[in-house]
C-alpha cells in the first residue's frame, strides 16, 4: 500500500495533542521537521493474517485503523528511520503507549478541526509550511505564526509544560518574556498580553489550566484563562 500523506492539519494536531517530545527517545522535536510514527506499523496492512494477530497480542480490537490518532504518535526523525516496519514485542509499555494514543484521540481531532475552521490558525500552520519550503523564516513570518504559540499555550498542562515551542531546529519561542524580577514579583509578557506574579520558587497556587502564576486581573497572560476566584 502507498505511504499515508499526512496534512499539514493532521501534524499540527499529533504535536499539539502529544507534546514536542519524540514518544522513542523523549527528545525535543520541532513542529516543522518531526515525524508522525505508525506505532504499528502501516506496512501491516499489506498482510492481514499478520495484522490480526499483532492487534490481538496489543490488546487492539479487529477494527482498529493503523492510519488514525489511535495510532500516530510526534517522533523525530533518526527514531523514526531506525523503528520502520518494526512491530513492537507485547509489553506494559507498548500496552500503556497505545492506550495513551486512543485515549487523546478525539483530542487531536478536535485539534484537526481547529487548524480547517480557525483561519488564523490555520494561515499560521500552512504559514510555517512554506516558509521551510522558501528558505527560511523573516520577521514577518514569524509575526503570522503567533496564533500557534498562542494555541499551543494553552493546551499544556502544568505537568509537562516546557517554557518554549519548538517550531523549527532553530526557531523556539518563549511562552513569555520576563521584564522585570525583584526576587519576590515578576512581571512578564505572554500570549495573552503583560501580567504579574510571584517570583520562580515562591509557593503558590497557578492557574488552573496550564499550572503557571503569571495574571492580568483574572486573565492567565499565558494561556488566556480567566480564573472565577472560587
Amino acid at each position: 500500500m502507498a505511504e499515508y500523506s499526512f496534512s499539514n492539519a493532521q501534524r499540527y494536531a499529533v504535536f499539539k495533542t502529544h507534546g514536542d517530545r519524540c514518544y522513542m527517545d523523549g527528545e525535543p522535536i520541532d513542529l516543522l521537521s518531526f515525524q508522525v510514527d505508525h506505532v504499528i506499523p502501516e506496512s501491516l496492512a499489506d498482510d492481514p493474517v499478520r495484522l490480526g494477530k499483532v492487534l490481538k497480542c496489543l490488546g487492539r480490537p479487529s477494527t482498529f485503523e493503523l492510519n488514525s490518532y489511535e495510532n500516530w504518535l510526534p517522533a523525530c526523525a533518526p527514531c523514526n528511520i531506525r523503528k520502520r516496519a518494526l512491530v513492537w514485542e507485547p509489553s506494559l509499555l507498548v500496552q500503556r503507549t497505545l492506550q495513551n494514543a486512543a485515549a487523546k484521540a478525539d483530542e487531536a481531532r478536535a485539534a484537526e478541526k481547529d487548524v480547517l475552521t480557525k483561519q488564523k490558525l490555520g494561515r499560521a500552520v500552512n504559514t510555517l509550511m512554506r516558509a521551510h519550503e522558501d528558505g527560511g523564516l523573516s520577521d514577518d513570518v514569524k509575526k503570522r505564526l503567533q496564533p500557534i504559540v498562542y494555541d499551543i499555550a494553552s493546551a499544556r498542562p502544568a505537568v509537562s509544560r516546557h517554557e518554549v515551542v519548538r517550531l523549527t531546529p532553530d526557531y523556539a519561542v518563549p511562552l513569555f518574556d520576563v521584564l522585570s524580577d525583584d526576587g519576590s514579583v515578576r512581571v512578564v509578557r505572554g500570549p495573552f498580553g503583560m501580567g504579574g506574579g510571584p517570583s520562580s520558587g515562591t509557593l503558590t497556587t497557578g492557574c488552573s489550566v496550564c499550572g503557571y502564576n503569571y495574571f492580568n486581573g483574572a486573565r492567565c497572560v499565558i494561556c488566556g484563562n480567566l480564573e472565577d476566584g472560587d
